[in-house]
């Protein structure tokens, strides 16, 4: 009985760490900002520009509040 309760603890921390590094090292992340200056140029295709939207940054047209 001690050996399943130690085999399914080591098998839930392996599985949290391999859920953490999809999360932080995948295309689930995106940058963190404060200032639209803050957000990559790269990220977003003309017309679209990249703005920063409650610490989070999206790609809109200028003045538009339509988020792609």
């Amino acid at each position: 009985m001690g050996k399943i309760a130690k085999f399914v603890c080591i098998l839930i921390i392996f599985l949290s760490l391999f859920l953490f590094e999809i999360t932080v090292g995948g295309r689930y992340t995106t940058p963190w900002c404060v200032r639209d200056i803050d957000c990559p140029k790269e990220k977003c295709k003309h017309p679209f520009k990249p703005r920063c939207l409650t610490h989070s940054c999206v790609c809109r047209l200028w003045g538009s509040q339509d988020v792609i």
